[in-house]
């Protein structure tokens, strides 16, 4: 399992209510961390929210905007976040040069 579907698995057991496993990370993101969240991401929700899609391969996103965290704990984080900000946040696999890559998109919740 790649590290972007294991962190979005995680995610949707926290989602659902299930309890996190051992060593899954943060389980709730909250004041200075979700304020850090917000700033760090404020220019992809600018432009989801003014109906733009925002696309990015997953590792690149990954180590620009959570430099050092766990795919778990960015899961978490980006689902918080999300939720804050009525973006959507959907997965794909992409094939550039015959690699596949995951990629993401972040859209307006209408």
């Amino acid at each position: 399992m790649t590290a972007a579907k294991k962190a979005l698995s995680t995610h949707r057991r926290r989602r659902a209510g299930k309890a996190a496993r051992a060593g899954e990370g943060r389980s709730v993101v909250r004041g200075k961390e979700a304020e850090w969240v917000d700033q760090r991401l404020s220019q992809i929700c600018g432009k989801a929210l003014a109906g733009e899609p925002v696309e990015c391969a997953w590792e690149i996103f990954r180590l620009q905007h959570f430099p050092g965290w766990k795919p778990t704990d960015i899961a978490g984080a980006l689902g918080a976040w999300s939720l804050r900000h009525g973006i959507k946040v959907e997965f794909g696999i992409r094939k550039l040069h015959s690699v596949d890559v995951i990629f993401m998109v972040f859209t307006h919740v209408t």
